[in-house]
Order: C-alpha cells, then sequence, then structure tokens
C-alpha cells in the first residue's frame, strides 16, 4: 500500500476516486506478454477531503492498494 496527502487544493472542485484510478489503470499494459508478466490491479481508496464528488478543502488522502501482491518472505 501506498499513500499520499495533498494538501491546498481548493474546495468545490470535482474530484472522485474514479479520477485517480483511471490514471492507474493506464500503467496496465495492452500487452503483458510484451512488457511483463505481472498484471496488478491497483485499487484506490480516498480517505479525506472529497464529499460527494466534491473538494472539501481539507486535505485530501488517498491509499493505493495493490491486492496482488506477496509478502517477501525473509530468512534469518
Amino acid at each position: 500500500m501506498v499513500g499520499v496527502v495533498v494538501d491546498g487544493c481548493p474546495a468545490g472542485l470535482p474530484l472522485s476516486e474514479g479520477d485517480f484510478q483511471m490514471e492507474l489503470d493506464r500503467r496496465i499494459p495492452s500487452e503483458p506478454k510484451i512488457v511483463s508478466a505481472r498484471v496488478e490491479k491497483d485499487y484506490v481508496k480516498v480517505l479525506s477531503g472529497i464529499f460527494n464528488g466534491l473538494t472539501t478543502g481539507a486535505p485530501i488522502a488517498v491509499v493505493v492498494e495493490n491486492k496482488e501482491q506477496t509478502p517477501a518472505i525473509t530468512t534469518p
């Protein structure tokens, strides 16, 4: 999971999780055989700063969660 906080965004601007998700989806290769065998789907979750599709003026907190990751195994 990775997160970001954007501060200083004025209230009343149209913005939604879908706007972030659209940009993240652009990272998925159209030809995974050429680029990479991994096709990971990242999911956006807005935690604060957006209500009913509009910015509130509060800091916008967003996390991106990768549901298809495998934890690294560490050995002593």
